[in-house]
């Protein structure tokens, strides 16, 4: 009947539950269901004050049906603590599972009894009177009671039921006065209602309807509270989507961040170099402009030295073509004193051959010279 369906295998966690003197172990099998983690959390039985107020009407040995047993929270406290015979109806093969670990680790196999199917209770066969009802199966607690009709007629249990829905409750209602019962409390914030058959008094009926118009206010808080967590979980899902993308945004901005610090590290390192050269640049520049500076003194002395050249050099083409005019008279005086050197030695040569007497044998034999000369 119960429509959860947990999908985890049981594991070996197995938590101490105490209530005043007496402890008992309790198996959860689902560690991520919040009231088994406020249990192990607590160590402490879940809904005790209604379980208190169950044990409190009920006697050792009593007979209570547990309809949706769930992982045991009721059944072992109805057992453990207060000595009463259980039977516990779960359909969920896990959760039967753990449950019947606790069972076996408490040593309440003769107190407890596991049925994993639930029928309609009227075609059930029960050992002794039920001394109380207890239905938590999840939104079809009324197809419960309506098919236990037989049963409530005849035992008059009390009846713990929870009741999600103010649809739900209104019906309860109905079902509990046609069949002769009164709303006498209710528990938590489910809530859990509690039935007990009606001694038809009118201080009975009074109080029965002020607790009817409380818990139908109740409903309307309930209502008020769930919208109120729906929009807080709607606000909440907003929250996770910006923080979600505050955090998208921040590792964007990180990322640019790296990059931007990297681009910065390239840029630090390229002025660097440029500097670098800029430095050998500016040295370069300093040692031309020293140079430069020598050039252009250089150039100004070559200037100087070339306008004293040309000085030198026009007094010197003067010079020059005074001395070649020097020169060519020279030349023209030493041809002419050669021609005359030449005339004379020639006339004199002519003299001395016409003088010397020549024989037979080529040879001279006289000389007679010129008287002339």
């Amino acid at each position: 009947m119960r429509v959860v369906d947990y999908a985890a295998d049981v594991k070996d966690a197995l938590t101490t539950i105490t209530v005043g003197e007496c402890a008992y172990s309790l198996y959860l099998p689902q560690a991520s269901d919040d009231t088994q983690v406020k249990l192990a959390g607590t160590h402490r039985p879940f809904e005790e004050r209604m379980l208190q107020d169950m044990a409190s009407a009920l006697k050792p040995n009593d007979l209570v049906v547990d309809v949706g047993a769930g992982f045991g929270n009721d059944t072992l406290y109805l057992a453990a603590v207060a000595g009463c015979r259980v039977l516990a109806y779960e359909p969920n093969a896990v959760l039967v599972a753990g449950l019947r670990r606790s069972v076996d680790a408490n040593d309440l196999g003769g107190l407890i009894t596991i049925r994993d199917a639930v029928v309609g209770l009227d075609g059930e066969q029960f050992p002794a009177r039920v001394a109380a009802l207890k239905i938590n199966v999840t939104g079809v607690e009324l197809e419960v009671l309506r098919g236990a009709q037989e049963l409530i007629a005849r035992d008059r249990p009390l009846i713990f039921i929870e009741s999600g829905r103010l649809d739900d409750f209104r019906e309860i209602c109905v079902f509990a006065n046609d069949a002769g019962y009164v709303l006498a409390g209710m528990y938590n914030s489910a809530p859990a209602l509690v039935l007990r058959p009606a001694a038809g008094t009118p201080e009975e009926r009074e109080v029965a309807g002020a607790l009817v118009a409380a818990t139908e206010r109740l409903y309307a808080l309930i209502l008020t509270k769930q919208a109120l967590r729906n929009r807080l979980d709607g606000l909440h899902d907003q929250l996770d989507a910006l923080h979600d993308r505050l955090a998208e945004q921040t590792r964007d901005h990180a990322a640019q961040v790296a990059q931007l610090a990297e681009r910065i590290e390239r840029g630090q390192a390229k002025t660097k170099r440029l500097e670098a050269l800029l430095s050998v640049a500016t040295s370069q520049i300093q040692r031309r402009l020293v140079q430069g500076s020598r050039f252009q003194e250089l150039y100004h002395a070559a200037e100087q030295q070339e306008r004293m050249t040309g000085a030198e050099l026009a007094a010197a083409n003067e010079q020059l073509k005074r001395t070649r005019g020097t020169l060519a008279r020279v030349r023209t005086d030493r041809d002419a004193l050669r021609g005359r050197r030449a005339i004379k030695i020639a006339d004199r040569v002519g003299r001395i051959r016409r003088a010397v007497r020549w024989g037979p044998s080529g040879r001279p034999t006289a000389f007679e010279p010129d008287k002339t000369s």
